[in-house]
């Protein structure tokens, strides 16, 4: 998570080094080209997943899932107006020509 908060903060080298360290750690594996194609990153018993849950109609109702809140097809939060919105504060201060030259 700390490589993922320098990569949006720009810190491309300490982003770099931690990602490396946990390569390195032979603890997860990266995904080869089949695990990709077969699974769709639909499958938990990959072993490159730090972190995963199976969610099934017995372990996870609708409303307490990424689904329930963002997807409006599900009749949860998104469809019955608790959508996620950006503050227009935050919306107001982006650039119009997009991100800059440091942020790519």
């Amino acid at each position: 998570m700390l490589a993922y908060v320098y990569l949006t903060m720009g810190d491309y080298k300490n982003a770099a080094k931690l990602s490396q360290e946990v390569i390195d750690s032979k603890q997860y594996t990266l995904m080869n080209k089949t695990e990709i194609i077969n699974s769709g990153f639909a499958s938990v018993s990959i072993p490159g997943w730090m972190w995963a849950i199976d969610l099934t109609t017995n372990n996870s109702p609708a409303l307490p899932t990424f689904w329930g809140h963002m997807d409006l097809f599900t009749y949860s939060y998104a469809y019955a107006g608790g959508e996620k919105l950006i503050d227009t504060e935050l919306y107001n201060s982006i650039p119009a020509s997009g991100c800059s030259q440091e942020m790519v």
